[in-house]
């Protein structure tokens, strides 16, 4: 039995559908990026064991700016050292100030990645 096949439907998916792309935009922190960093270093308090190793490094947190705009799923992706990942958890977490993503004119839920660097001189 030779199979058959339909070349109609290999044609519609060689077609692309334009999609209107006007209206989308990622998840942003309410007041733009300088605002989010200003909230991050005014709350972030550094650990005594912190200072005391003098850990420096970058710290990448990521995380999910959900429909509402809450920030949830917080999780450390590059570690500096334990007790400044749990203040960047922290502090991170209570950002809450922000303006979901958009796709297709729909809010839906957007990874957000967040690097944090500190420095012992």
């Amino acid at each position: 039995m030779i199979a058959a096949l339909n070349l109609d439907s290999l044609e519609l998916e060689k077609k692309k559908e334009k999609v209107d792309t006007t209206d989308e935009h990622e998840a942003f922190y309410k007041g733009g990026g300088k605002k989010n960093i200003n909230f991050i270093y005014k709350n972030l308090k550094i650990p005594d064991r912190t200072e005391a190793l003098q850990a420096g490094g970058t710290v990448k947190v990521r995380f999910i700016v959900n429909k509402e705009g809450q920030v949830t799923n917080v999780r450390i992706w590059k570690s500096v050292e334990f007790a400044f990942d749990e203040e960047v958890l922290r502090v991170v977490s209570s950002a809450q100030d922000w303006i979901p993503a958009i796709q297709r004119g729909k809010k839906v839920n957007a990874y957000r990645e967040q690097p944090i660097t500190i420095s012992f001189k």
